[in-house]
């Protein structure tokens, strides 16, 4: 039987008092180059493990009876793997892990005191510990707004200046620059203010001037309409419909 195991021994383990035992088998991993996670004479190499199972319920299981220092569950290559699983026991001493190699079944892992949840209930208490209270979402909302605002009263401290009398100097940096404090910028300013002061047909004479220009416009473009008509009458090329 041990050969047809390849050295593997059975445990059984149950979900509850009131639920059939799964089997699994345990043996001491023992490997040519041993690695330092997984030390000489202390590990335990677990397969088989219901799918209900994990690194607490299982370290819960064998520390009743040796003291466990890690559980680690290998990683499958498939991702949508979520059948029974395998994973590495490290115990404290090599003492530990022989009295647990000798065990021939653990206590039930979910019991009154602490039952565990499984199916519908399971996901209903992670999607509820997922969620964020009212209190807790205004904690994060002000903590948000407070970083927002000291990183505006920053960036404008960066921006203002003052001068050796106290004033405000204005510079280009910032989310809103201003101008520049140069002569040339100055100079362009004044320019284009006397430019915009000067106002087209303000007095009464200037606008009938004007609308005088404007129908003569108007009356010239017509009778150069009319000669191109005439002209392309006498060339028979005038096709009105």
């Amino acid at each position: 039987m041990d050969k047809a195991l390849q050295g593997f021994k059975p445990i059984y383990i149950q979900f509850s008092v009131d639920t059939n035992p799964k089997t699994m088998f345990m043996k001491e991993h023992s490997t040519r180059n041993q690695s330092e996670d997984k030390p000489h004479g202390r590990t335990m190499y677990l397969l088989n493990v219901p799918p209900w199972a994990d690194e607490s319920s299982i370290h819960k299981a064998f520390n009743s009876h040796s003291t466990v220092q890690s559980v680690t569950f290998t990683k499958f290559k498939d991702t949508t793997h979520t059948g029974f699983k395998c994973c590495y026991i490290i115990f404290k001493t090599e003492k530990d892990l022989y009295k647990a190699l000798n065990l021939k079944k653990l206590e039930p892992i979910s019991t009154e005191k602490e039952p565990i949840l499984m199916g519908i209930d399971k996901y209903v208490k992670q999607y509820n510990e997922g969620l964020l209270n009212q209190h807790q979402r205004e904690q994060n909302m002000l903590e948000i707004i407070k970083a927002y605002d000291a990183e505006e009263v920053r960036k404008k401290s960066k921006t203002l200046e003052t001068d050796d009398e106290g004033w405000t100097v204005v510079t280009k940096k910032g989310r809103n620059p201003g101008l520049s404090r140069k002569e040339s910028v100055a100079e362009k300013l004044m320019a284009k203010n006397k430019k915009d002061k000067v106002l087209k047909n303000f007095y009464r004479h200037q606008i009938r001037q004007a609308k005088k220009d404007q129908l003569a416009a108007l009356r010239k473009k017509a009778e150069e309409d009319k000669k191109k008509i005439l002209a392309l009458k006498q060339r028979r090329a005038f096709k009105p419909f």
